[in-house]
């Protein structure tokens, strides 16, 4: 499993490559417990946005994502003020399908179907070549 690390710098383009990128595809979010194990906040719904939102909370940034049907409202997910952005690939080394998200609100883990892919990444890492976890 390969993990890249966006570079804060670059965390709005990073969001507007999802944005572009995985609109409309298949989204799930979870939250992963202190005590341990993860709590499902959307599951296999359709990504309809992510932005990074740093301008209408004085004290934090907040990336935020929304996912669900197109004839319905969707569910929306903050995460308030994130420490780190890594992507991970599963399985498929050619694609970044993980997002974890450490945060002040704790960690948040989304999932991608189908994911990114590793070449329009390698700008937003730090790391260019990834790091072996």
């Amino acid at each position: 499993m390969k993990t890249l690390e966006v570079s804060v710098k670059k965390w709005n383009q990073f969001c507007q490559l999802l944005q572009d990128v995985c609109h409309g595809g298949l989204t799930s979010i979870y939250l992963e417990r202190p005590e341990g194990g993860t709590e499902p906040v959307v599951e296999n719904l359709p990504l309809q946005k992510v932005s990074l939102d740093g301008k209408s909370d004085r004290c934090n940034t907040n990336l935020i994502f929304e996912a669900g049907l197109p004839d319905q409202r969707p569910a929306m997910h903050l995460v308030i003020d994130p420490i780190h952005l890594r992507l991970k690939s599963i399985g498929d080394e050619r694609r970044y399908n993980q997002l974890h998200i450490t945060a002040e609100n704790g960690t948040t883990i989304v999932h991608f179907h189908p994911g990114l892919n590793a070449a329009e990444l390698q700008s937003f890492s730090e790391h260019p070549q990834g790091i072996e976890a």
